[in-house]
């Protein structure tokens, strides 16, 4: 009986959800807008309140952000995030800087204090995943090409908002910032999170997989969200965010032969709980208080769209997505995060942040959360306006600077090519050397106090055991460098300059670990020793447990290899603004039979398909003569203009099959034939009441004679009483 307030809590927000997403469904507005509405009508600051108890609310409010970054992460792969590039970590940091440097201006002109001016920049600086994803869902905007880079630089935003939430809180607390702790922070957070990356993909694959076999839906669901939950835990221990453990989570599962089945199985439980998120986020408006300071509300929320407009074009523009691209994604990232409540809340109890900002803010997040969906349909329409005012020269230098900046990127012009072979393998043996030396400083050398009373061989030990753990991943770190091209195709001089820089990173990295226990001459020795120890007595068994663990972690994620072979190449051959995505063939496409050659796609949309997923079969690169089948899933390759129309072609029913129908809106009906009937004479098949109004003859009476599933030459006469079953709209059309 103790819960019996949250459930009645919880019974009426998921009531009034469903009232509104069926009105606002109706009269074709985003959802999002009618949850915050309905939520500030029966919030605890409305005239009639329903809801009072918010605190035990926001757990489930919490549950909802966890789950839609899960499902995001379902959706969006690091693979993807990788994909993007350098571009987009420079398009984060401009993003997160400049649009804090806009937020510290603002306040300063508001006449804020100091340090209210720095909370005001970090609640402006981060922008609403949640709201963004929930919008791009509701306008099926989430396979467009910027909506891609959106999702990276959300990311970006969150991995930010993690350090910004560290350093606010020590600012809070009187202890000093400095940069050299906020960059010790980030390569940390860079760590931890690559090797969850790195573990989840060993181990996460196998468990799913062992699951599905099970073909149980109910068991494949427990696991997913058990999984997602964990993670969430493990991240809240470490004090990052749990809906960063929840992403991470996904898109471990995304790699997994079994992501798609779960993505479509969580995708009910994300609407739900987004539901409650976005209801709870109206129950925490202040209407009387926003009244208030109106003008203070209207100015951060011009603030908030407008300079992330600007910050978000400009930057766009410097990394090369193009005018209207950059103008898509400014205008689709104009809100308050739900970062910012947390923000508000250190500066709030700690005193340094004036207390009339946190209504504000909460005010300004609801009003740009009411806006954005508005702001994301309207972005194309604007940057087409915008392009098109702008003189033809400046057009062209902005399209070939874009041009340039692509094929620089492609070319892959930041690292000499002597250095790209085995390059991702030294940098993932380094974070999992890294993690295994932060797990020795934090739990095994504080076990060792109590065994070794001296300081030095205490930590001396420490080292030996964090080198003898990290000794395959090192072993990993040193054979990174061997070339796996063939030998005639890469000089000598490249190999061995390769294993020359891969071998003293190996060893600075590992010395500089060992200085967080020893001094520096101490790391030298002890690393040193080590090595020589490997390279006589231990290389051969060290070699094949590194090879046995990598092959476990790459036949982890075998399910879509095939597909991520077939497209590797197709990424560095890309036109600038083309990108990839996955489309299903609808039952009733008129794309369906046909061979791939006969579609015409590449013709008529230049559309390119790269692979057929066919069930569990990858078809990659498949042939002109590969036949279209239903419910296959394409990966292809086109622009977002092109992918448009191909969609409708590809995922669409054929619309000269005339309309489909519900199973419900199915019937069976006797019909008699009169004196007058025009299908007198006709025979079955000739009566063409399949093709004119969806009708099917099951059953025959004549003279007292029935006869189930006539033959179709049969000849109708006058007095045949018909057992039709088709469409109630197109048997109500016949007239026999």
């Amino acid at each position: 009986m103790g819960h019996a307030p949250l459930i009645y809590d919880l019974s009426i927000i998921l009531a009034i959800a469903a009232v509104v997403a069926v009105v606002f469904h109706k009269i074709k507005q985003p959802v999002i807008v009618g949850y915050i509405l309905a939520g500030s009508l029966i919030g605890p600051n409305s005239f009639r309140p329903l809801i009072t108890n918010l605190e035990e609310i926001q757990v489930w409010a919490e549950l909802g952000v966890v789950f839609v970054m899960f499902h995001l992460g379902l959706e969006f792969s690091f693979r993807r995030l990788t994909a993007l590039g350098w571009p987009t970590v420079l398009y984060g940091l401009w993003d997160v800087g400049l649009t804090g440097a806009i937020g510290w201006l603002a306040g300063w002109v508001l006449g804020l204090d100091a340090s209210s001016r720095i909370f005001l920049a970090g609640m402006l600086a981060i922008s609403s995943t949640t709201v963004i994803m929930k919008a791009f869902t509701e306008l099926g905007l989430r396979a467009r090409h910027f909506a891609d880079r959106v999702t990276g630089l959300l990311i970006l935003e969150d991995l930010a908002a993690v350090i910004l939430l560290v350093a606010l809180n020590s600012f809070a607390s009187g202890r000093a910032v400095s940069g050299t702790a906020l960059a010790s922070l980030g390569a940390e957070l860079v760590i931890v999170v690559g090797g969850w990356i790195l573990i989840g993909g060993f181990v996460v694959p196998r468990f799913v997989r062992h699951a599905g076999r099970a073909r149980n839906e109910e068991l494949l669901v427990l696991a997913a969200i058990g999984l997602c939950l964990l993670l969430s835990s493990i991240a809240a221990k470490f004090q990052y965010s749990m809906a960063l453990g929840a992403f991470i989570m996904g898109s471990i599962l995304n790699e997994t032969l079994e992501g798609e089945k779960i993505e479509k199985l969580i995708r009910p439980l994300r609407d739900m709980f987004a539901a409650v998120f976005f209801v709870t986020v109206g129950l925490l408006a202040n209407p009387i208080g926003a009244f208030d300071n109106w003008q203070l509300v209207l100015t951060l929320t011009a603030v908030v769209i407008v300079g992330k407009w600007l910050v978000l074009t400009s930057g766009g523009l410097i990394v090369g997505l193009g005018l209207r691209a950059s103008t898509r994604i400014g205008l689709s990232m104009g809100q308050v995060g739900e970062f910012s409540f947390l923000i508000a809340a250190i500066g709030l109890s700690s005193g340094k942040m004036i207390p009339s900002l946190q209504p504000t803010i909460i005010a300004v997040a609801i009003l740009t959360a009411f806006t954005t969906p508005y702001l994301i349909r309207a972005s194309d329409g604007i940057g087409i306006l915008i392009e098109g005012r702008l003189p033809a020269r400046l057009r062209h230098s902005l399209d070939r600077y874009a041009s340039h900046v692509h094929h620089w990127r492609s070319s892959g012009a930041l690292l000499p090519e002597w250095m790209k072979p085995g390059l991702g393998r030294l940098l993932a043996n380094s974070v999992m050397v890294a993690l295994i030396f932060g797990a020795t400083d934090r739990w095994i050398e504080p076990m060792l106090i109590s065994a070794i009373e001296e300081a030095l061989w205490r930590q001396v030990t420490a080292v030996v055991v964090a080198l003898a753990i990290s000794s395959p991943f090192i072993v990993g770190m040193l054979v990174a460098a061997k070339s796996r091209r063939p030998k005639d195709l890469e000089p000598a001089r490249s190999v061995a300059l390769r294993a020359f820089t891969f071998i003293l990173f190996t060893f600075l990295w590992i010395g500089g670990l060992s200085a967080r226990f020893i001094s520096a001459w101490a790391s030298v020795s002890v690393t040193l020793a080590l090595g020589i120890l490997i390279a006589t007595v231990f290389s051969r068994r060290l070699i094949r447990s590194y090879a046995w663990i990598e092959s476990r972690f790459m036949s982890g994620l075998s399910g879509k290899s095939d597909e991520n072979e077939a497209t590797a190449a197709m990424k560095e051959l890309a036109p600038w603004d083309a990108h990839l995505v996955r489309l299903q063939v609808h039952p009733n496409s008129k794309l369906v039979g046909l061979s791939l050659q006969g579609s015409d796609l590449k013709r008529l949309h230049n559309i390119i398909v790269l692979s057929i997923r066919r069930g569990e079969d990858v078809i990659a690169m498949p042939p002109g003569f590969e036949l279209l089948l239903p419910n296959d899933e394409l990966l292809v390759l086109g622009t977002d203009d092109e992918m448009e129309k191909a969609r409708l072609l590809i995922e669409g029913p054929d619309a000269s099959r005339g309309p489909s129908h519900r199973f419900r809106d199915y019937e069976m009906r006797s019909l008699k034939l009169s004196d007058t009937s025009p299908l007198i004479g006709n025979t079955i098949a000739s009566s063409q009441l399949r093709e004119k109004y969806g009708a099917l003859i099951v059953g025959l009476e004549r003279d007292a004679q029935r006869v189930l599933n006539p033959p179709i030459e049969l000849e109708l006469i006058a007095g045949d009483r018909l057992w039709l079953v088709g469409p109630r709209e197109g048997l109500s059309a016949l007239d026999l």
